[in-house]
């Protein structure tokens, strides 16, 4: 978590040209959550307030569409998990005991936690915020789908789902925060498919795509370069795909300050990803940006290609923005530590 820097996860050429002048390469990037926390909040715990589950037949009968509770343990101990993997939050408590009363006067399917719960709560499991996973709504349908490997359709269910989450304070009469994730899963049918199977698959899908909105995380990308044309370009792909960046950038900005044309705004394309990868956004967009002034002398895939990897970058630049605000709290604790 509290790497900034791009990790390669691996480097596959590819031929996209007749020449093979387009190189791909995967990356890791860690991406902000969608909520950001005030830094006060170290320790959190995830409650279980979903409706108990509920399952028409041991296995899965195709009967069209059918509607129901999931699992609501197995989403708070993923969920909780996730969470814990992340080291985002000092501490992650999970209270798996099921907190949902039904109510004969009440035919709503949530049921919000009281306040006085929620004072309860923080103070057993010595939390600075509640996390309650109050449903999970899943619909499942008959599909087909084509399977690549046999070259066959093959028969499906589809389980669709939506999960809501609750945030709570202490000294606040309601939550804070109101989560969903929508989603679906999609499960070959065999002879001993089980219900239970897709619930709790579905089930544990749910508490790490929550985890995902509540921290940050990391995601894989893809993004393409110029590989081949000229020997530098040619020298420079190979030191890339070695992990050796610096040479790979020395050779690219010797062919960006000694080239024109079309092989000057490929380089420059190229140096932008570079900068990209040792964290300098701002360096990369200036770089993405020659390459563009130079769009009069590139065909339209290469236009394509500057046009999206700009846009991409200046979406990345914002979201470094809120990346940093949301870990400020592990600067925090290092200047505290030394």
């Amino acid at each position: 978590m509290r790497r900034l820097q791009f990790l390669i996860a691996a480097v596959v050429a590819i031929m996209l040209t007749s020449c093979g002048s387009i190189g791909l390469i995967q990356i890791d990037q860690l991406q902000p959550a969608k909520i950001a926390f005030p830094e006060q909040v170290r320790n959190v715990a995830v409650v279980n307030n979903v409706p108990p589950a509920e399952y028409d037949s041991a296995y899965y009968v195709r009967s069209g569409k059918r509607e129901y509770e999931g699992n609501g343990s197995v989403l708070t101990q993923d969920l909780a998990t996730a969470l814990a993997e992340g080291k985002y939050f000092d501490k992650v408590v999970i209270c798996d005991s099921l907190l949902y009363q039904n109510s004969l006067e009440d035919s709503q399917t949530y049921h919000p936690l009281h306040q006085e719960q929620v004072e309860q709560l923080v103070n057993d499991l010595d939390a600075d915020m509640i996390i309650s996973a109050d449903r999970l709504y899943i619909k499942n349908k008959d599909v087909q789908v084509y399977d690549d490997l046999f070259d066959s359709i093959e028969s499906a269910a589809e389980a669709k789902y939506v999960s809501l989450v609750h945030l709570y304070i202490p000294g606040r009469e309601k939550p804070f925060m109101t989560l969903t994730e929508k989603d679906s899963l999609t499960f070959v049918l065999y002879g001993s498919l089980k219900d239970r199977e897709i619930a709790d698959e579905v089930a544990k899908h749910a508490g790490y795509k929550l985890s995902d909105a509540l921290i940050p995380y990391w995601l894989n990308i893809q993004r393409t370069y110029y590989d081949g044309g000229i020997s530098d370009m040619r020298d420079a792909g190979v030191a890339f795909r070695e992990n050796n960046l610096d040479e790979a950038y020395r050779l690219w900005n010797k062919v960006y300050t000694s080239k024109k044309g079309k092989i000057k705004a490929r380089a420059a394309f190229n140096i932008a990803l570079y900068y990209e990868m040792k964290d300098d956004l701002e360096k990369a967009v200036e770089f993405i940006g020659k390459a563009e002034s130079l769009v009069k002398e590139l065909n339209d895939n290469d236009r394509n290609m500057i046009h999206y990897y700009k846009v991409a970058l200046l979406s990345r630049q914002k979201d470094i923005v809120q990346l940093n605000i949301q870990m400020r709290r592990f600067n925090k604790q290092n200047d505290t530590s030394n």
